[in-house]
């Protein structure tokens, strides 16, 4: 016996269906061992009160590239993922400070690249990013560096202004302060908070005090994961 969805028909055994390389039209129902394979795959679908979805692989936010090119270092350009579960928004945020520059010269400057160039690593939005209500940064590389000083005390901090570069004095909303706690694999700070509105600010990643003396960075990896709220 099988089902016939629009004009395709799933057989009662059947472990999966191939619709082809675009198909759009119709419905699929599946049973509990069927399967959909697809490299890119979207779907509008509403569980059962008794149902499960398991992602075996994970589930990952849409990957996007909005940093500015003076975030980008000479090993891993900056990337964000942001995903929606509820009335929550996740936005995480890769960072490699590999080959980007602190001056040292004032807490809250932009760290980036030497040359010049907008340091932010997002904008933030209401609407895409949600209101921030939890700032967090997660320690996966240890920060090394040449130079003189290494910087390991950064901030993040939010800006108006979106061509901020290296040593540029960024100022409206610090949404987490990490106090130099930077120096162990492992470690996740974070910030809960209140705070002036983010929405159309850049965010920045800054030097949260005076320590760094012009320092670039050989090493330093990074995930800034804010929590926001959906507007209504």
């Amino acid at each position: 016996m099988s089902n016939k969805v629009g004009k395709y028909k799933i057989g009662k055994h059947e472990a999966s269906l191939w619709l082809g390389d675009n198909a759009q039209d119709g419905a699929v129902s599946l049973g509990s061992n069927q399967l959909i394979n697809a490299s890119t795959f979207t779907a509008n679908s509403t569980v059962a009160t008794t149902g499960a979805i398991t992602a075996i692989g994970g589930i990952a936010g849409a990957t996007t590239s909005t940093h500015g090119a003076g975030a980008i270092g000479t090993e891993i350009a900056p990337s964000t993922k942001i995903m929606q579960v509820g009335e929550e928004i996740i936005t995480e945020i890769k960072l490699d400070l590999t080959g980007l520059f602190a001056k040292g010269g004032s807490t809250g400057d932009a760290i980036g690249l030497a040359a010049g160039g907008a340091a932010y690593l997002c904008q933030l939005t209401d609407a895409v990013n949600g209101v921030i209500v939890k700032s967090e940064l997660i320690t996966v590389e240890v920060p090394t560096q040449t130079g003189n000083t290494l910087g390991a005390d950064f901030d993040l901090i939010t800006d108006t202004d979106g061509e901020v570069a290296a040593d540029g004095a960024v100022g409206n909303v610090t949404l987490l302060a990490s106090g130099g706690a930077t120096s162990a694999v492992g470690t996740q700070i974070e910030n809960i908070a209140g705070h002036a509105t983010t929405n159309n600010h850049y965010l920045y990643f800054c030097e949260g005090s005076t320590d760094a003396a012009d320092c670039t960075f050989t090493a330093g990896k990074f995930i800034i994961r804010l929590t926001g709220v959906k507007t209504f």
